[in-house]
């Protein structure tokens, strides 16, 4: 649930980078906290924590997009390096307000693309929350890895709902689709604020206004 922060008009987000072990989560969070530090944009750098049984990874950016007067406060997080059991799955999506979902474009490798796609819708209608509604986008990496699926069957398979997708290429430089995918979940998850949160907010109007 978005957090609102009336005293410096900022909206506190979770984006989740959530996908198969191995997908390039953890790399893209690094490609964001580098992007958004040259920007002066990036709030809490680049953070790990490790022990036996998780490796987190997160960092804390200024959105592009506005609400109003209102900043969105980007909280980028990933579990990386390790399969990770029900109630680790369940907690990441639960605390998600918006998911970057990243495919791993290999052939091997659909399946658990599809696997980890039905866990999000799952865990979100046991919290009674519409699937359909969630703020996300699909992050299709490695795919200029020899034997990567043509687009078109990721998107039959993996893509049901027409979210926005981007492609990410190592040899051409993955930051700047890794970012724009940002920009484009900023945009949803704007829309989903609208739509969903900010109605629940009318007896707090007062506090919480301008909102356009």
């Amino acid at each position: 649930m978005a957090f609102f922060d009336a005293i410096n008009q900022l909206i506190h987000c979770n984006v989740v980078y959530y996908g198969p072990v191995a997908s390039g989560k953890s790399s893209s969070i690094r490609h964001i906290a580098s992007n958004y530090a040259q920007r002066q944009q990036l709030i809490w750098p680049l953070q790990h924590y490790v022990n036996e049984e998780v490796r987190l990874v997160s960092c804390s950016v200024l959105g592009q997009q506005q609400l109003g007067a209102w900043r969105l406060h980007l909280h980028c997080l990933g579990q990386a390096g390790a399969t990770m059991d029900d109630s680790s799955i369940k907690h990441w999506i639960s605390i998600a307000d918006a998911i970057i979902f990243v495919a791993d474009s290999q052939r091997d490798k659909l399946q658990q693309n599809i696997i980890k796609l039905r866990n999000v819708a799952r865990i979100q209608r046991q919290n009674q929350r519409n699937f359909s509604q969630l703020p996300l986008v699909l992050q299709y990496t490695k795919r200029d890895v020899q034997g990567s699926l043509p687009i078109e069957t990721l998107q039959r398979y993996l893509n049901p709902l027409a979210w926005d997708y981007v492609e990410t290429n190592a040899h051409v430089g993955p930051t700047q689709p890794i970012v724009a995918a940002l920009h484009m979940l900023e945009t949803r998850l704007i829309a989903d604020l609208k739509r969903a949160i900010i109605p629940s907010l009318v007896p707090f109007a007062r506090l919480l206004m301008p909102f356009d």
